[in-house]
Parts: structure tokens; sequence; C-alpha cells
């Protein structure tokens, strides 16, 4: 027998009973609609997106206040049991400024320049204030170092070991010139051209 499509169907073999459509769902009993485990994953689903979202609101909450903690933490720049930098010259020590220089370096080759600003660390503020008061202490101390920076290369400031023997150096020829003891050297500029 033919369909209204002019294809061909079977009837089905039993009257008043409709053939199964290909696309329609499969027909299920009453006693599988009422089974306990049919629900339960209806009622997972909701349970593991509730916890999918504390999950994402927690970890975006430990972000934020992480990333409002930082500049706080960044900008403290010491760790347990390390102490600032001011403290030991609180405790006696004093800082002489020395003027910046503009200094000829020994390179052959080539004309080369270091502008240089350094700062004496003293044993007390006291020291500190009358060298930085005494012109003629001021000037010997200028000439000290600008002899020793003439005698420098180019190549020898750009390493670490050469700025640490430069810093030595000064801090010798710095002694001598004031005499007293230098106990650092502070480079707060240091530029070669």
């Amino acid at each position: 027998m033919k369909g209204p499509a002019g294809e061909g169907t079977r009837l089905a073999e039993s009257p008043g009973v409709a053939p199964p459509s290909p696309r329609a769902p499969p027909r299920h009993s009453m006693a599988e609609h009422t089974s306990p485990s049919s629900p339960a994953p209806a009622a997972a689903a909701p349970r593991r997106r509730k916890r999918l979202t504390l999950i994402l609101i927690a970890v975006a909450a430990l972000a934020v206040v992480g990333l409002a903690g930082f500049p706080f933490v960044y900008r403290a720049g010491t760790h347990a049991g390390e102490k600032p930098a001011e403290v030991s010259h609180e405790h006696g020590g004093g800082l002489v400024p020395v003027e910046p220089m503009l200094v000829n370096l020994a390179d052959r080759d080539t004309q080369r320049f270091a502008k240089v600003t350094v700062r004496l660390v003293v044993g007390t503020k006291a020291e500190a204030e009358e060298i930085a008061e005494d012109d003629l202490r001021q000037a010997k101390l200028r000439s000290a170092i600008l002899e020793l920076l003439a005698q420098q290369t180019a190549a020898g400031l750009a390493t670490a070991e050469g700025r640490t023997a430069l810093k030595h150096a000064v801090a010798d020829h710095a002694a001598h010139a004031l005499r007293l003891k230098v106990q650092d050297v502070l480079f707060t500029d240091l530029v070669v051209q």
C-alpha cells in the first residue's frame, strides 16, 4: 500500500496501533518514570553549578585581595628580620654629600666622560656636618676623588667588579684626604659616556 506521499509503507500488523515514527522518542513504561534514579541527575546538576559558582567567587575574592594588597607589600620592600637602611644612620652614622663631578676617563681610543655623584658614610653626624661646612676639607675630598676617577676606563666602570674596586679606592683616598675613617661609599649617580 502507498502512503500519502506516494511512498511504500508497511502497515502495522495489529489494527489500531500506529507504527513508531523513526524520530519519535522511545516509549517508557510508567515504572521507569517513577524510579528514584531519574530525579537524582536533575538535582545533581544544580548542586554542581552552585558549587562551581561558590568556587569561582572564592577565587575571584582571593585575586582581588591579593591585587589590592600587592602595592603595600611591594612598597614595604623589607622582609621579616631586616631593618631599613636608614637605621644605621640614625645610630651615629653621618652622610657627607659630595657635589656631582664630571671627569674625563683614561680611555685612549676615544674621548669618554663619567658623571659621578658620591656620598660618604662617616662615623657620626657631627663629623659629617663638620666636613660639609669646611671648604678646605671639601676641596681636598673632591680633588682626591677626581684624581682617582681620572685613572678609570669606561670598560672598568661597566663591570660590577670595577665599580666595587672603585668604591674601595674612593673610601681609601677619602679617608686619607679627610684624616678619618670612611665606613662606606655610596654612588648615587654614575653615568659613563
